[in-house]
């Protein structure tokens, strides 16, 4: 039987200002054992998948909200200051990067969750329609959910300087609404969960796990950002990854949440944005030989990768939010059991048909420097020091979020000149990890192919 146990809550959540970078390195050993039936442990010390040939789209946090909704007013202007994606642009945005993905000869396109601001039942009807257009050029299309799409407390309208609640939906109405994007045609579903296996191309498995915890949302307050999976979901994931290693099948999977650390300290400081017991879950998938999980939430486009003592290993392709600089979307391509990655951007919307690319960085790197100098201000911080401290924030977070993050000649991740003493104190609680980011790990983040048998990528 399996023994895994009911995940614990990791440390609370800190101001997601951490910027760094993991390297492909070496972890230690699981605690957890499988249900060792008869044969199970030969089956997964032999079975060696064969990929066969696909080629799809990752598109992640869209963040979508229809202008009916409101895009003006007091309001409306307290939440985009309170969380700088670009809503306002939200539509325009997915709507130039979902005619992209039509346009291209691709067998399916996966969405790993956030499909809405914040759960609004006609957002919902929105990406569904855009998902539908892409079905009808031949694409077959593939949901999980992200912690803002089910259950949100907070689905408003904005009108004038108020807003005022609209609806939003429940898991069922989720999967309903997304019946043709993985749920009505699925070969397995889980009976706790709203994660589900499809075959989007002959012998190859996509595994699309929910792993949001909506369940303890609440109306008038914030959904739960973390994530995790329960006991009887996580018995589901080993009973349907074994069926795919008896069956001969390979396997991919999509979540939300992060399944790998990307950067040191990511889940002690950042735990809303790892799932819990990371360590323990990446290694599972492993072991029954699930190479590549592709995500998103923390809005970076960033590979991290892990491999263990035996040679055992896994990576976590974390694709960047559509509605936030670099608006980016992925191409895949699977062939001769190689993932080949190549990264693409929104460089234009019809609002901003120039330009569009610097506004978008400048709008999250003002919005990166805004919330630093709001939480430094309530510490104290001296305001002659928070341009400072909040510029190479802003640098840090903004690199994070391209990808591929290289210092520029000369300069320093970190300085202290011309700071106060509490103003240094500040900054150098957090200068390992905005150090990290100028130190990205050896796989490129945006452009790759990665041998999916040992692991090397070039």
């Amino acid at each position: 039987m399996n023994r895994f146990t009911r995940l614990r809550p990791a440390g609370a959540l800190m101001l997601p200002l951490a910027i760094s970078a993991l390297a492909f390195s070496c972890a230690t050993p699981l605690s957890y054992h499988y249900r060792w039936s008869s044969g199970l442990a030969a089956l997964l010390e032999s079975y060696s998948p064969s990929y066969p040939e696909a080629s799809f789209a990752v598109i992640s946090d869209i963040h979508y909200h229809d202008p009916s909704l409101g895009v003006s007013g007091t309001a409306f202007e307290e939440c985009l200051d309170r969380d700088r994606k670009l809503i306002r642009e939200s539509r325009e945005i997915a709507e130039a990067a979902f005619a992209a993905v039509e346009k291209e000869s691709l067998d399916f396109v996966i969405i790993p969750g956030d499909l809405t601001k914040d759960g609004e039942y006609d957002n919902h009807l929105a990406v569904a329609a855009l998902c539908a257009r892409l079905r009808e050029s031949g694409k077959k299309v593939f949901v999980a959910p992200g912690n803002h799409d089910v259950k949100n407390g907070l689905s408003y309208r904005y009108t004038g300087d108020g807003r005022e609640r609209v609806r939003n939906v429940t898991p069922a109405g989720f999967a309903d609404i997304y019946a043709d994007c993985g749920y009505r045609d699925a070969l397995f579903r889980d009976p706790n969960s709203l994660s589900y296996v499809a075959e989007p191309v002959p012998g190859l498995r996509l595994l699309a796990l929910d792993s949001c915890r909506y369940a303890e949302n609440e109306e008038n307050r914030a959904a739960i950002v973390g994530g995790r999976f329960e006991a009887e979901t996580l018995v589901w994931i080993e009973d349907v990854l074994e069926r795919a290693a008896r069956n001969g099948k390979a396997v991919i999977a999509m979540m939300h949440h992060g399944i790998l650390e990307h950067f040191p300290s990511q889940a002690k400081y950042f735990n809303s944005y790892v799932i819990e017991r990371y360590e323990q879950i990446s290694r599972m998938l492993a072991d029954y030989k699930v190479r590549a999980v592709f995500t998103g939430h923390f809005h970076a486009q960033d590979i991290a990768a892990v491999r263990w003592d035996d040679r055992t290993f896994l990576f976590d392709v974390e694709t960047g939010s559509l509605a936030s600089y670099p608006c980016p979307y992925r191409f895949v391509r699977l062939s001769g059991g190689a993932l080949s990655i190549a990264s693409h951007r929104v460089d234009s919307i019809p609002s901003r048909p120039e330009g569009f690319r610097e506004y978008a960085k400048e709008f999250i790197a003002g919005g990166v420097a805004g919330v630093a100098s709001a939480m430094m201000r309530r510490y104290g911080v001296p305001e002659s020091d928070i341009a400072l401290i909040s510029q190479q924030l802003a640098d840090a977070m903004t690199a994070h979020f391209a990808g591929d993050e290289r210092l520029p000649p000369g300069r320093e991740a970190v300085t202290t000149a011309g700071l106060s003493l509490l103003g240094s104190v500040a900054l150098g609680s957090r200068a390992s990890l905005v150090e990290g980011v100028w130190n990205d790990s050896p796989c490129p983040d945006n452009d790759v192919v990665i041998d999916l048998a040992i692991g090397a990528w070039r």
